[in-house]
């Protein structure tokens, strides 16, 4: 908070885009004091337990830590599991590739008011690119996709929701360099357009 007491800001909200991991943890502290409840506490009564993840967690048990994917670098070495400092906006919560599919589902569901909220478009960038609640939104023939890619210390995920299909795609990865994010964008559009064509 101190640090944030040093930023100038020269535009007015929504005039300019600029990615940062700061955004999230700030979301999260803003909905910890709207709701008077930890940021954990509220990710688990909106997100986890009513779409039954029960293996996601922000506090992992010995045996949940025995499970943890080991991450790499580029040079093939072994990278320090990644532990929150902050409410867990940015990185925090560990889980499962089951429960990843369940959030995935959720993503996929119009009806739900939280969901939709979150996938709405705020800031414009070139013709068909939107910047909404921690996604990208991409517009492409009256077709909006959502997506967001991210990672930290060896792994990284590429999350991608086609509503109008009800198709969701997750491609993870036990191993970061450079590229790593190229690669696996790569990986998502050829997946998902052998999937189209079917």
């Amino acid at each position: 908070m101190e640090g944030l007491k040093l930023i100038n800001i020269e535009t007015k909200p929504g005039e300019v885009y600029s990615y940062s991991n700061t955004a999230p943890e700030l979301t999260a502290y803003i909905l910890e004091k709207v709701y008077q409840k930890p940021f954990e506490e509220l990710v688990s009564e909106f997100v986890l337990e009513p779409n039954t993840m029960t293996q996601t967690k922000f506090t992992l048990n010995k045996n949940d830590t025995a499970r943890l994917v080991k991450g790499y670098n580029d040079k093939n070495e072994l990278m320090p599991n990644f532990n929150r400092t902050l409410w867990g906006g940015i990185s925090g919560l560990h889980s499962t590739t089951t429960d990843l599919v369940k959030y995935m589902k959720l993503q996929l569901d119009q009806s739900n008011p939280i969901v939709n909220e979150s996938h709405k478009k705020l800031y414009k960038e070139g013709s068909d690119f939107w910047e909404g609640y921690h996604w990208y939104i991409i517009e492409n023939n009256n077709e909006l996709i959502y997506r967001h890619h991210g990672g930290i210390y060896g792994m990284q995920n590429w999350f991608v929701i086609y509503p109008k299909q009800n198709i969701g795609i997750s491609i993870l990865t036990n191993t970061s360099f450079n590229e790593t994010g190229e690669i696996l964008e790569k990986v998502v559009e050829n997946l998902y357009d052998d999937i189209k064509v079917k």
